[in-house]
């Protein structure tokens, strides 16, 4: 099974997908849990982000998951899902290069395989600085708009997605 948590900076997927890595290594269950790998990312994220930095989070989201396929794990629950990285291109450029569409493209095709999606909405509480993360509500709320497209455009059925309300 392969869960991932959605949503906009802030809202408190890492929190979520630590408590539920926590849970299931207490249950026993051969479990991994991938962090946002955004990250790591070696080019500009937040405001700073570009083109190339859609290109690699995307590409290297899918290739975690894959590794943690590989290591047939139980349950893989990822800290943000491979499309995050497209609603925030969508949510920035006007322009978007053919090599960034066509990866665009393919994490959301990639949304199907997730067993579960936990859409986390952002609340009105501030977000918490931490060195890294945006947080500029206006950007918070444009992105989160992006993500409520991509769930009708995907007609990703509700089952799938659970709504939670952030932290």
């Amino acid at each position: 099974m392969k869960v991932c948590m959605v949503g906009t900076r802030g809202v408190g997927k890492t929190t979520l997908a630590s408590k539920m890595f926590a849970h299931a290594i207490d249950k026993g269950i051969n479990v991994r849990l991938i962090h946002e790998v955004a990250r790591d990312c070696p080019f500009g994220i937040n405001q700073a982000m570009t083109q190339q930095s859609t290109k690699w989070i995307i590409s290297n989201q899918m290739s975690r998951e894959l590794f943690a396929e590989s290591r047939q794990a139980s349950l893989i629950i990822c800290d943000r899902g491979s499309f995050d990285a497209s609603m925030y291109a969508r949510a920035f450029f006007k322009d978007i290069e053919e090599s960034t569409e066509t990866l665009i493209r393919a994490s959301l095709a990639w949304a199907s395989s997730y067993d579960k999606i936990y859409y986390i909405k952002p609340t009105t509480r501030k977000i918490v600085a931490d060195g890294i993360r945006n947080t500029d509500i206006d950007f918070q709320r444009k992105v989160d708009a992006k993500f409520e497209d991509a769930i009708r455009l995907l007609r990703i059925d509700l089952p799938r997605i659970t709504i939670v309300t952030g932290k």
